[in-house]
């Protein structure tokens, strides 16, 4: 299965995040669809966020941007540093009478900014 995949990334806290994730449609692929799941640093279990038709819980702030090329990738605009954990992108692929998944996880570390200024 081919397509786009999340990578590792690290932002500043209050700065915009994006994760990729998608597939390459073409002629014998039917309806691929892009689910998104959220495992918290401290948690051992997944949440929903995206179930390949809307962001299940509005209250993230989260986004997805999707387009005709297959992509559905994960955004927000303020990062906080509880968005840091790992992001499981999970593609399904309907090709005539099977179905393939594929499931990709990236990390995102999120980190504090802070400016100490030093008066003599």
């Amino acid at each position: 299965m081919s397509g786009y995949t999340p990578v590792n990334t690290a932002v500043v806290a209050g700065k915009p995040m994006i994760m990729f994730c998608g597939v390459h449609p073409n002629e014998t692929v039917y309806r691929p669809t892009v689910e998104w799941k959220f495992q918290s640093i401290n948690k051992t279990q997944t949440e929903l966020v995206f179930n390949g038709y809307y962001i299940v819980n509005r209250a993230s702030d989260l986004f997805v941007r999707n387009d005709t090329e297959g992509e559905f990738n994960l955004l927000k605009n303020r990062t906080q540093l509880k968005d840091a954990g790992a992001y499981h992108c999970i593609k399904r692929i309907h090709q005539k009478q099977s179905l393939s998944t594929e499931i990709n996880i990236a990390q995102l570390t999120v980190g504090a900014y802070s400016v100490s200024t030093r008066f003599k």
